[in-house]
């Protein structure tokens, strides 16, 4: 809600190196961002196929990163999921031996490593991307394309909701938590992941 910003540095863009960005610093919050902020009609460019990854011709898969890399991010999200599982079991109060079946959104499911991870446990899913990026959803699994705000997906409907590193990439985001709130259960749980601008990352 604060409006004094002060440029900071500039910087290339992820995928072209030619394309050169603003980041300007809120005096008040020491918040970091783009500036001037994007409409949700020109960040839509920069989603294609290549931002996710390109066909693994061999494999037949999505791969974005190092082969040893791709599977550090399906490690971490196997581990991500059974954290998840096992919050939820904790909060219901549910024994290992009774083992219940949970909803989740993971807006912004890119790839959908994760929703497709803790789909393979038996949990129905659903994922939320505004990129007509084919990746390949298991069993339980559902992709809607739009942002949360557009789908209108219905009140108190999900168990978990995801949000990793997607919040930084919306134009409202207050309005992105506000509709979260809204498509949780009561004592429902929600994971959110956001860039830390202080951290050794950024250099």
């Amino acid at each position: 809600g604060k409006s004094q910003l002060s440029f900071y540095m500039q910087c290339y863009g992820f995928d072209d190196s030619k394309e050169r960005f603003d980041l300007f610093r809120c005096n008040d919050c020491g918040l970091v961002a783009t500036y001037p902020l994007m409409s949700p009609e020109q960040l839509s460019l920069y989603y294609h196929s290549d931002y996710y990854g390109g066909k693994n011709d061999k494999k037949k898969t999505e791969a974005k990163f190092h082969p040893w890399i791709e599977s550090l991010v399906k490690l971490a999200s196997a581990s991500r999921s059974r954290t998840a599982i096992r919050y939820l079991d904790k909060r219901s109060g549910i024994q290992s031996t009774t083992p219940r079946k949970y909803r989740f959104l993971d807006v912004g499911c890119g790839r959908g490593t994760f929703i497709n991870s803790i789909a393979k446990e038996g949990h129905s899913c659903v994922g939320t991307e505004i990129a007509e990026f084919q990746c390949d959803p298991q069993a339980n699994v559902t992709i809607l394309r739009g942002t949360l705000e557009e789908l209108q997906l219905p009140s108190s409907s999900f168990d978990g909701v995801w949000i990793w590193h997607v919040l930084e990439h919306t134009t409202d985001p207050q309005s992105s938590i506000c509709e979260i709130s809204r498509v949780l259960k009561p004592g429902g749980v929600v994971a959110i992941a956001v860039p830390h601008f202080g951290s050794w990352q950024r250099s």
